[in-house]
């Protein structure tokens, strides 16, 4: 059942809801020109590519490239809703910020899913308020406003797919990649990939020289920083980011950029006030 759908020549925007008993499938693209952007809030979904077949969480949005093929395929007898937003290169290029390889599929998981959910339904809100030519005029702002929220929650290990690791570790790093800033414990992940503690260890530091502990601290401060760098400020950030106290986070920040969060903040207004 379709609840709202726009269309012109270079952007399309749909939310649907399905509620057969049958399994849904759909294949993306729809058109080989179009590129996808798939975002599901409800239902078991699972996505096929010639990687194999990946479960998606009502956090992720996958981006789907013109010439990559991609299969979802609902749960039987689930409701699921999705919304899905197709464009052209000449959309794409103006936000290719975001893209880092345009001849793969990728998932971005989104820690916010309620500011994540909240654009598509303002996308959505507009779209059943304005007029096809206004709704046309004001669409690439709030597309700018999704993709640029796209681009905080990413973190450096989407680029993990690219490195020849064997398939236990790289189930390792989807995992972390996607619980990175909830995990406790270290435990928890080799308890959900069904290996032992001292072979998570040495996975982690054949392939990466690294502790899992450590992997796991430095990538949440990674996050942290883009999400500062973006204007978020530290006191409301550290918590997003999977850390238990502010202290601790202004610890570990100040150690691996050499200055507070707080000092980086200031750095930026005196660049921006530079630059003006």
């Amino acid at each position: 059942m379709y609840i709202s759908s726009f269309k012109n020549e270079s952007v399309s925007f749909c939310h649907e809801r399905v509620t057969d008993s049958a399994a849904i499938v759909d294949y993306y693209p729809k058109g080989n020109d179009r590129y996808t952007l798939l975002f599901f809030p409800k239902g078991n979904v699972f996505l096929h590519t010639e990687l194999g077949e990946e479960k998606l969480s009502s956090c992720d949005v996958v981006f789907v490239p013109n010439n990559v093929f991609a299969k979802m395929i609902s749960a039987e007898r689930e409701e699921c809703e999705f919304f899905h937003v197709s464009f052209t290169r000449e959309i794409l290029e103006r936000f290719n910020y975001f893209i880092v390889d345009e001849t793969k599929v990728k998932c971005v998981h989104c820690f916010n899913e309620k500011e994540l959910l909240a654009i598509f339904e303002k996308i959505e809100f507009y779209l059943l308020h304005l007029s096809e030519g206004e709704f046309s005029d004001v669409f690439q702002t709030f597309f700018k406003e999704l993709i640029y929220f796209l681009k905080i929650q990413e973190t450096p290990l989407f680029s993990y797919s690219e490195k020849e690791y064997p398939p236990i570790f790289i189930d390792v790093l989807h995992y972390v990649n996607k619980h990175l800033f909830t995990i406790k414990n270290v435990t928890e992940i080799n308890s959900a990939v069904y290996i032992s503690y001292p072979y998570l260890i040495k996975l982690f530091k054949k392939y990466l020289q690294i502790t899992p502990k450590k992997y796991i601290t430095e990538q949440r401060i990674l996050a942290a920083h883009r999400l500062i760098l973006q204007g978020e400020r530290p006191i409301k950030v550290y918590e997003k980011c999977g850390f238990e106290t502010y202290r601790m986070f202004y610890r570990c920040y100040s150690s691996y950029f050499g200055n507070a969060p707080t000092k980086q903040c200031l750095l930026d207004e005196t660049e921006t006030l530079a630059e003006e």
